[in-house]
């Protein structure tokens, strides 16, 4: 075991970081596979937001089908991130929305809400 892994073990409930899950609608003609996808969210989050405000977002997409993802931020910057990603208007130079549908705080639940919005 390293010295991460022990200092993870050790730390307090109260520290470790909150996070939260937005699932958001993408509308495109082009479709992505999850690695572009991320790629690109991250290239339009630190044009958008700047290195210091991407640093407070953390984004990292958990899930991704053609047309819906799910993405992880941090608690404290759920505001800006679900303020940045409508702005969004190309990812990878392909004309793309992506639209807020849910925000949840377990993977489980914005997983539910995302299967019961395809239907």
């Amino acid at each position: 075991m390293d010295l991460i892994s022990k200092k993870r073990e050790l730390m307090k409930a109260t520290l470790k970081e909150k996070w939260r899950y937005i699932t958001i609608k993408v509308h495109c003609e082009h479709s992505f596979t999850k690695e572009q996808f991320e790629r690109g969210l991250t290239a339009a989050l630190l044009k958008l937001v700047g290195e210091i405000g991407y640093s407070q977002i953390i984004a990292r997409v958990i899930t991704f089908d053609k047309d819906l993802a799910i993405i992880r931020v941090r608690r404290d910057a759920i505001e800006l991130a679900k303020q940045a990603l409508p702005i969004i208007t190309n990812l990878d130079n392909v004309p793309v929305h992506l639209q807020t549908t849910y925000t949840s705080g377990t993977i489980r639940k914005s997983k539910t809400k995302a299967k019961s919005s395809i239907s």
